[in-house]
């Protein structure tokens, strides 16, 4: 999206429970979440009940024209509509699964997505007076990947707390990732919290640290820190390993340089 078209949002917020940003919720594309943030963005704190909200098509997509946008818009409903949402109680084995809405068209004449969030989600979005999670709508419409934007939202749910640790296997449960990344950490540190770190931190005011917790030789869980020592700390450790590295550079130039002569 252009800088333009994220200026004209305002500075709306999304509103939704705590246990709806950790759900687990397979996506197939930035557009799918894009629309559910909208959507939730237009939900007001007296509203009762659901109403149909319209969202601008370019808010979605951007400044998609030509054959190609119906495709997309239609690929972006029947995405939505066929798939659930599951959200675990708290720490036990129960959990419930549901639609995300319960109606989302296309009105190529407005060129707007009409959508209603599905009744059994009234619990996720009106009247929240506790355990619910705010952010700002235009930092996450910024994410650029599909996984910065679900850890924003996972991460934003424990923005109360100095630092939170999530076992792997429920982290990889939130952001449904594939058995090769379950497999390898390295695949996991790369693809998903390395990427997810820089997105979030070079385009939000979400600031944090991470750092894997071990059980042996095996990752067991990721601890992620929001308090401000913990990030100068890990920004004077970066700090310092840019200025070693730099150092050694400058010696094996010297070294090669006396071994040649050149």
């Amino acid at each position: 999206m252009t800088a333009k078209q994220l200026s004209l949002l305002g500075d709306e917020i999304v509103k939704k429970s705590n246990a709806l940003c950790r759900a687990r919720w397979e996506v197939d594309s930035l557009y799918e979440p894009r629309l559910v943030a909208l959507t939730a963005s237009k939900v007001k704190r007296s509203d009762l009940d659901f109403q149909e909200y319209e969202i601008p098509l370019q808010d979605i997509i951007g400044d998609a024209r030509g054959g190609k946008t119906y495709k997309i818009v239609e690929s972006i409903i029947d995405n939505l509509m066929s798939k659930v949402i599951t959200i675990r109680d708290g720490n036990s084995s129960s959990f419930a699964k549901y639609n995300i809405f319960s109606k989302c068209a296309y009105n190529s004449e407005k060129n707007v997505v009409v959508a209603r969030f599905d009744p059994d989600l009234k619990p996720h979005f009106l009247g929240l007076k506790e355990k619910f999670t705010e952010y700002n709508l235009l930092e996450f419409l910024k994410l650029p990947s599909i996984y910065s934007q679900r850890l924003y939202e996972i991460l934003k749910s424990w923005d109360d707390v100095d630092h939170v640790t999530i076992p792997i296997n429920d982290l990889h449960e939130m952001l449904s990732t594939p058995s090769s990344m379950r497999k390898t950490f390295g695949e996991f540190r790369r693809r998903v919290l390395d990427k997810a770190y820089n997105d979030i931190k070079n385009r939000t005011e979400l600031k944090y640290v991470w750092v894997p917790i071990k059980s042996g030789r095996n990752i067991v869980a990721i601890n992620f820190s929001f308090s401000i020592s913990s990030i100068e700390e890990e920004h004077e450790k970066n700090e310092k390993q840019k200025r070693e590295r730099s150092n050694l550079a400058f010696k094996e130039a010297i070294n090669c340089w006396q071994t040649n002569k050149e």
